[in-house]
């Protein structure tokens, strides 16, 4: 509508009519929102309606509006547009424009419109606009358009849908992109074009239901342009304007449902793998602690039905006296899932059955969401048997700390036993343990129920039973029936089950039970672990013991040592004493009172052979009691192990150091321990092999003599040995109550008697010096015989390995090494002093000294030892006493080896005129040095010629 008031255009009409009509335009223009104004172009004046100044909050009485006033209104960017515009109205150019003007801080949408009149000539003279206020509609438009640009954006497709024919009025894009149609070709289809399962009837019935209800949600599936399906959700609203409309929210389920299907698949593999799991399985509402779900093991577990376990709340499934700590334990799984078989405080986790029977139980959860709820997973595992393997391991290495501890293997053995007994919870529990002495296994400890089962427990010998198999073998052996074993020791025993581990060298570990098949993979693993235990207990034990025998054994031989040293210097103040006696009698009686005098020595006697009697006679004993011989036998039969009769018999040392063993059959044993006797020895007393008796020493200690003190008194034995020979040779040389004698010897074995028969001659022997190598020097003359046949028979004959001439003045005198039995020698060391000497091929006539003192019968006695075949005729005739006094001198004043280099220097001629040996040839002779020889040889003149002078 356009409207203009200008002057030249008023009607001729009466005022009232003109009031009438102006107040009719007004009315018009604030109905319309509009306003209008008229420019004079050649005067540039302007006359403005009352609804233009309204549009501008201005009253027209207060305020003159000019055509150029617009702009001061016009809002920012808009201002060089209106501008324009409004000023080409000049140049005759009409126009039309919306633009937004600022009033009072408030902003309008202004539409301005202006046309042109013209003169009969066409040239411009006025103008008439026209302004509409157009705030509302552009709100409006604007509104529509945000509304469908959010309709067009929308995620979901949206349908306007005729309520009657289902026809698609109207769509928006996403539903053009899910369907694959135009906008154009949608509004040309209708329901059951792109959903073939709803027919004309399906809408319309659908459609009564809507109106009904006013909204419904269904899901169903849409048809794409080419025939493709897929599943929507549709939430369809009724709407009525001018008619009724349905509208429909259409969104693609598609991966929804495809989610569903794999939750729905989760939901029965989970469902599978719950109720097919071996171990009991709960499920709880992780929020509420109500169990959901539960398996088969689960209600086993419980005791339970599986449908009355579900509903339950957690804290159900544990002791009622501390609910409090196992609801702290269910929300602490809620935030951590992990495994907890026990508390901070190693107080095991229990589940209690519905009869309210504990088991102790090992948790492992996992929370899991489904849907919109969280549920957690909770595996319970009856760790009973764990519990019963670790106590028992606890058990074990307690048990262990106290074997270690325990010193024999019988406490041990007592220790493994009550260990088995109560952890293994068997019949009946032993330890058998070797007896290398009796060469078996022997039970060392078993459990009282075994004791009481069978009859006897039995011993096990080599190749005896299946324990002493296992024992050879070293490897373990488990019967569930031992009745059917082929070595089974006893094939009607009440033990069934049986199981048998070695101990390795110290014996076997046995377990058994009444039961058949009474053992089971935990019980071998405890058994096998105490077995190797108690194995390396018992090594240590037997370490312990070695160590402790050779502390002991160190003690002890530090203790005989210091015995021995002890010995050592008592033998050499006997040395000192020897040199002194005079008798046979002084010598042994000081012996036995020298060495009974030490500690641990109970009892010392010598004996000495006795050829009448056959038997040994007591020549001395100090000691007590010493009435012990008296009730022993000291004949000298092969028969009799006495140790002083063996030694001498066997001519070495015996010793016995623990006489308490091997009791059985031998008298003198049993005698000695009743006289609290514990270990003797006996050592000959011997001289260049000749026997003067043996000493015996009694001890009250056992093994108080070992290798050290044998040897010691072995040495004793030869000294005290060659004391009495040198007594016999003494009290022969210089006794006062000496006699001459005669011996004539035949049928006797002797270098030189093989040598005169060879020679077919007799010899006269000299002088005979032993050697350092167990040879002779023997000087000899032989006056019936050349020197020359001498010679070619001596280079044959091999006990003469050196022969020389040392004079033939008068008569020729030999010199001579030779190797062999010696009969001079012979006799001179078992106490002949040796005048003259003439051997013949089958006699010798030799002529020498003997004291009074020396038994002839015993003297022949020892001569036999060395010529068991000899003849001896003894005769006695008187000796002067220059010859006694003689030998007394040079006995007095030399030494045996004095005089030993003496007379050899003398026989070789050393001391002739002219000298026919040289102190060096006769060094070699003797088998010394020749500073050696020179030196004894000025000792042994200035010792003589002492002697002689200080008389």
């Amino acid at each position: 509508m356009l409207v203009g008031i200008m002057d030249n255009h008023r009607s001729e009409s009466a005022p009232q009519d003109e009031a009438c009509q102006t107040h009719s335009l007004q009315a018009v223009e604030t109905i319309a929102q509009c306003g209008s104004w008229h420019v004079d172009i050649e005067r540039r004046e302007t006359e403005w309606s009352h609804g233009a100044y309204e549009i501008f909050d201005i009253t027209s009485a207060d305020t003159s509006l000019t055509y150029g006033d617009v702009s001061e209104f016009v809002a920012h960017g808009y201002e060089e547009t209106v501008e324009q515009k409004r000023e080409s109205l000049f140049d005759g150019e009409p126009f039309e424009i919306e633009y937004q003007i600022e009033i009072n801080g408030a902003t309008k949408w202004i539409h301005e419109r202006a046309e042109i009149q013209r003169n009969d000539e066409g040239a411009p003279i006025a103008a008439i606009g026209v302004l509409q206020d157009i705030t509302s509609q552009k709100e409006r438009v604007q509104s529509l358009e945000r509304f469908r640009t959010l309709i067009d954006h929308s995620s979901d497709g949206v349908f306007i849908v005729d309520s009657e024919t289902s026809a698609i009025l109207d769509v928006n894009e996403t539903a053009c992109q899910l369907l694959g149609y135009t906008r154009e070709e949608l509004l040309s289809l209708s329901v059951p074009d792109i959903n073939p399962a709803f027919s004309a009837e399906m809408w319309r019935e659908f459609a009564a239901t809507v109106r009904e209800n006013g909204t419904e949600v269904i899901e169903t599936e849409h048809q794409r342009d080419g025939g493709s399906t897929f599943p929507v959700e549709i939430h369809v609203s009724l709407v009525s304007l001018d008619r009724d409309y349905h509208v429909a929210t259409v969104r693609d389920i598609t991966e929804r449902k495809e989610r569903e299907k794999q939750l729905e698949a989760t939901r029965k593999r989970y469902q599978t793998l719950i109720d097919a799991a071996p171990d009991p399985i709960f499920v709880a509402d992780a929020e509420t602690g109500e169990i959901v779900e539960a398996n088969a093991a689960a209600a086993e577990l419980r005791q339970q039905p599986r449908d009355e376990v579900i509903g339950l709340h957690q804290t159900a499934l544990h002791p009622d006296d501390d609910m409090d700590q196992y609801r702290d334990l269910f929300e602490y799984h809620v935030e951590h899932s992990e495994t907890i078989k026990e508390f901070d405080d190693g107080t095991p986790v229990y589940f209690t059955t519905v009869e309210g029977d504990r088991i102790p139980v090992a948790i492992s959860t996992t929370t899991v969401s489904l849907g919109d709820r969280t549920l957690i997973h909770g595996i319970f595992r009856d760790i009973s048997e764990e519990r019963q393997y670790e106590d028992a391991l606890a058990g074990i290495n307690t048990a262990a700390q106290e074997l270690l501890h325990a010193e024999t293997d019988t406490e041990i053995a007592q220790i493994v036993v009550d260990v088995a007994t109560e952890i293994l919870d068997k019949t009946g529990t032993g330890v058998y343990l070797y007896d290398d002495h009796a060469e078996e296994l022997t039970p060392a400890a078993y459990s009282e129920h075994l004791e009481d089962l069978l009859d006897e427990i039995p011993r096990f010998s080599p190749g005896d039973g299946i324990a002493w198999w296992v024992f050879a073998e070293q490897e373990s052996a488990r019967f569930d029936d031992v009745r059917t074993a082929e070595d089974v020791y006893n094939a009607g025993t009440p033990i069934r089950s049986e199981l048998l581990i070695p101990l390795g060298e110290h014996g076997v570990f046995l377990v058994g039970d009444t039961d058949a098949g009474g053992f089971d993979d935990m019980t071998d693993e405890l058994a096998e672990t105490l077995a190797a235990t108690a194995e390396a207990a018992l090594d240590h034990a037997q370490q312990a013991q070695t160590l402790r025998k050779q502390e002991r054994k160190a003690q002890s031989q530090a203790e005989q040592l210091e015995r021995v040293n002890q010995l050592n210097d008592r033998i050499r103040t006997i040395m000192q004493a020897l040199i002194q006696a005079d008798s046979h009698e002084a010598i042994t009686r000081h012996v036995c009172d020298s060495l009974v005098s030490l500690d641990g020595f109970a009892y010392v006697w010598i004996g000495e052979p006795d050829s009448t009697t056959n038997e040994l006679r007591i020549a001395a004993e100090a000691g007590s009691p010493q009435n012990y011989l008296e009730a022993v036998s000291l004949e000298q039969a092969a028969d009799n192990t006495l140790p002083a009769v063996r030694a001498t018999r066997n001519r070495t040392s015996i010793i016995e150091p623990q006489i308490a063993s091997n009791l059985q059959g031998t008298e003198w044993r049993n005698t000695a321990l009743l006289h609290e006797f514990r270990s003797v020895i006996s050592v000959p007393l011997l001289y260049d092999e000749f026997q003067y008796g043996v000493l015996t020493i009694y001890s009250n200690r056992s093994g108080e003599f070992n290798e050290h003190a044998q040897s010691v008194l072995t040495e004793l034995g030869h000294l005290v040995g060659y004391a009495l020979n040198a007594t016999d040779q003494r009290n022969a040389l210089l006794g006062s109550e000496t006699v001459d004698v005669t011996f004539d010897l035949t049928n006797c074995t002797d270098l030189f008697v093989e040598f005169a028969a060879e020679l077919s001659a007799e010899i006269q022997i000299e002088n005979v010096i032993p050697r350092s190598d167990n040879a002779y020097l023997v000087h000899f003359v032989c006056e019936k015989t050349e020197t020359e046949s001498i010679w070619t028979v001596a280079e044959d004959f091999p006990p003469i390995i050196e022969l020389q001439v040392i004079s033939e003045s008068d008569r020729t005198l030999y010199e001579a090494i030779v190797v062999g039995d010696c009969l001079v020698a012979t006799l001179a060391t078992i106490g002949a002093n040796i005048q003259s000497s003439i051997i013949s091929e089958n006699r010798c006539q030799i002529s020498a000294s003997l004291s009074e003192e020396r038994e002839r019968q015993t003297f022949v006695e020892r001569l036999k030892e060395s010529y068991p075949d000899i003849d001896v005729s003894i005769r006695k005739h008187t000796t002067s006493s220059s010859e006694i006094s003689g030998e007394r001198l040079l006995d007095d004043s030399l030494t045996d080896r004095q005089q030993d280099v003496l007379r050899t220097a003398y026989y070789s001629g050393f001391f002739d005129q002219q000298r026919k040996r040289t102190g060096s040839e006769i060094a070699t002779s003797l088998d010394v040095s020749q500073p050696g020889f020179a030196t004894r040889l000025r000792a042994a003149q200035r010792n003589l010629f002492s002697g002689i002078f200080d008389q």
